[in-house]
């Protein structure tokens, strides 16, 4: 229950730290890093630190009923305990899932991999394969852009805002279709 408590209270006044150096203008890089990795470090663990306090915490609640012997007969005490184990298991699941969604890296190589499943010939039935026309593509004034990496690993800032924003996602979509169709002339 600590260990929560100054998670939160570190992720509060790191952010708070940073939010007014950055308003002053007056970061040194050193300090700027540090503050910026407290606080993704304390975004990710924060989800697997509250499902370690769960999977504690249950069977200890469940003990103390145990003792207290509000269970009187067999079968609902077996049950019962069948139910806490299997919410273990699914915690114990959810904490190691955590840490891979949580990760950035960790969620980008489980992307690669989801990908190259999805890819496999066993996998095939969940694959989707659609192509779509842009109606911008008869346009005869179609003008060259800068190529732009957008989607998933688009780079952000430690509140999660887009660290590049040039445009509107439709904007960008469009440009991408006309891109698309002038290679293909």
């Amino acid at each position: 229950m600590i260990e929560i408590w100054a998670l939160f209270w570190m992720l509060r006044h790191n952010k708070q730290k940073y939010e007014i150096k950055l308003k002053e203008g007056c970061h040194k890089l050193s300090e700027r890093y540090q503050l910026s990795e407290n606080i993704r470090t304390a975004k990710q663990l924060i989800p697997c630190i509250l499902m370690h306090f769960v999977c504690i915490i249950l069977p200890g609640i469940n003990s103390c009923i145990i003792y207290a012997g509000i269970y009187k007969d067999l079968f609902t005490f077996d049950f019962v305990n069948h139910c806490v184990f299997t919410i273990l298991s699914i915690g114990s699941f959810l904490i190691e899932l955590f840490m891979l969604i949580f990760h950035p890296f960790l969620k980008r190589d489980l992307l690669r991999i989801l990908h190259l499943l999805r890819s496999c010939r066993c996998f095939r039935i969940f694959a989707l394969n659609r192509v779509v026309q842009d109606p911008s593509v008869n346009d005869p004034n179609i003008i060259r852009t800068r190529r732009k990496k957008i989607g998933a690993f688009e780079p952000l800032d430690i509140n999660g805002k887009p660290l590049i924003s040039d445009g509107k996602k439709e904007d960008l979509g469009r440009a991408y279709f006309k891109q698309l169709a002038i290679s293909w002339q």
